[in-house]
């Protein structure tokens, strides 16, 4: 329980951090006419307040020291939070059945990882989700695959967003309860990326117990020099240094236990130096795509933590 409530204090820390994040302008609105700039009124958001004072130099006649103060005014900005909680079988207590010995089921109590996960996204979203908050928060629950994804949530509906997390479960069907975090970022980014999401800013905090467990497979390109050169042995090796990442078919590759480097794959065009392509399968690690995913979702302006 020490790891669980380490990680519930980085959570609150980010919560408050994130709810200090503030979008600085000064920029001035056009005024009716079109042909100026009409700043808005102190104290309104994005005014400015110039004020100055005069003070006589003492034994200099006409001469006077001036003090300028200039004050400026944030405008508030609005910002939408994807909470990305791991929904796999080790986030819970695994049970045996009395009757199936070699059949085990898994259920939240005190002791796992689950019920300190939902008591630090229960506090995140009291926090963030509070007073003239203009922050929205959505969740993307994954397993082996994706699960599902809310809509956001904001101050007036904090309460249905609450019992969203309180009815995270595990599964039924322990085939269902790998580790997909590629899957669960995947899905918050799109869902940051829709029309759904309005906020300025865009966030992914993501809750996980561990290392990826399942992936999707991606795509890229590599060369070699066939040095075994025959008709149906062209692009058989590859030099490792020429093996760019390009893009990724979502197509889940693992059998859920282990991110040895032997589980997930990228699927190469590989070109060898007779100009002669083909299609090859490469071993990479879980890990490997799932970085890959949050540096697209970094790419699209969004900011990832990872508790």
């Amino acid at each position: 329980m020490k790891k669980w409530k380490q990680a519930l204090a980085l959570v609150l820390a980010l919560v408050m951090a994130l709810s200090l994040v503030a979008l600085p302008s000064f920029a001035a609105d056009e005024d009716s006419t079109g042909t100026g700039t009409a700043q808005p009124e102190w104290p309104a958001e994005g005014s400015i307040n110039l004020s100055k004072k005069a003070q006589p130099v003492e034994g200099q006649d006409g001469l006077y020291e001036l003090t300028l103060t200039i004050q400026g005014k944030n405008y508030k900005t609005t910002s939408d939070v994807v909470l990305v909680i791991d929904n796999s079988n080790s986030m819970y207590t695994k049970k045996q059945y009395d009757s199936y010995p070699y059949d085990y089921y898994y259920v939240e109590d005190s002791s796992c990882r689950m019920y300190a996960t939902k008591l630090a996204a229960k506090a995140f979203a009291g926090k963030l989700l509070d007073g003239e908050s203009e922050t929205r928060i959505a969740l993307s629950v994954y397993g082996t695959d994706s699960r599902w994804t809310t809509e956001f949530y904001n101050k007036d509906s904090k309460a249905s967003l609450i019992s969203k997390i309180e009815s995270i479960a595990p599964e039924t069907d322990s085939a269902n309860g790998g580790t997909n975090q590629q899957a669960g970022i995947h899905a918050a980014q799109q869902l940051l990326s829709s029309a759904a999401s309005t906020g300025k800013q865009k966030n992914i905090v993501i809750l996980s117990d561990g290392q990826p467990t399942y992936s999707y497979r991606l795509t890229g390109t590599a060369t070699g020099t066939c040095t075994k050169f025959i008709v149906w042995n062209h692009n058989s090796d590859y030099e490792e240094n020429t093996l760019a990442i390009t893009g990724c078919d979502y197509t889940r590759v693992g059998d859920g236990t282990a991110d040895n480097g032997n589980d997930g794959k990228a699927r190469l065009t590989l070109t060898c130096s007779h100009g002669e392509t083909k299609q090859k399968d490469v071993y990479i690690e879980h890990s490997v795509a799932t970085i890959w995913e949050a540096n697209q979702a970094k790419a699209a302006g969004t900011t990832i933590f990872s508790v």
